[in-house]
């Protein structure tokens, strides 16, 4: 999952989504029981699942229509939920883009390093910390700019996605992913503004990798 997704929103109501998989885009069910709030360059979108509202936040990308998830929460369902107050999030459990160590946004990486090799892998999964383990097709390194690049063979094609840590806290946050396919490929802007995301993105490999023979 790239956490890629493309809304329909017609007179503020959204009216269907995609998700970006594989170098494609998938068409998604809205079902009875979720809901989609826009909230101007946000949308919310709430769904029942055994007692309680899980809540997720996307925030729009450069790319019109395209937005990323940014965070997931959960609460239980209580009486006042059938109030107004759906669609409503508490500004503390938000997590933004370009946040800092202590909230860092979804599927953002933690590599643990031994005589500049890449040991061990940490994602953000639902506000969590999780061991990631690279799959045999997957593969981890550090480029000459010092972003991580995660490199995954598809049917097809590759997609890379790159991470970067911005600020120097050890967190780096997928900042875009190129799907490449036949010579051709496809660039998504994992919101950020000023141009092309990929744009200085160096793919070469600085002597520091690991792929999913390696690690674990």
């Amino acid at each position: 999952m790239t956490d890629l997704y493309r809304f329909d929103v017609k007179n503020g109501q959204v009216t269907g989504y995609m998700e970006w998989d594989d170098g494609r885009w998938e068409p998604e069910t809205i079902e009875a029981d979720e809901r989609f709030t826009v909230e101007g360059s946000s949308i919310i979108r709430e769904e029942q699942d055994d007692g309680h509202i899980e809540i997720t936040r996307y925030e729009a990308t450069d790319d019109p229509g395209v937005y990323r998830e940014v965070s997931e929460t959960s609460r239980a369902i209580t009486p006042e939920h059938d109030s107004a107050q759906a669609g409503h999030i508490d500004p503390s459990a938000q997590v933004q883009p370009g946040a800092s160590a202590q909230t860092p946004i979804e599927d953002s990486l933690k590599v643990e390093m031994n005589q500049g090799q890449i040991t061990g892998i940490q994602e953000m999964d639902d506000g969590q910390w999780e061991t990631k383990h690279l799959d045999p097709d997957e593969r981890l390194y550090l480029n000459n700019n010092g972003d991580l690049v995660l490199e995954d063979q598809e049917d097809g094609g590759v997609e890379i996605n790159v991470y970067r840590d911005a600020n120097g806290d050890g967190i780096y946050q997928p900042i875009a992913e190129r799907f490449e396919s036949g010579g051709a490929d496809m660039t998504m802007n994992h919101g950020m503004h000023g141009g092309d995301a990929m744009a200085g993105v160096e793919l070469d490999v600085a002597g520091m990798g690991v792929d999913g023979q390696m690690l674990m």
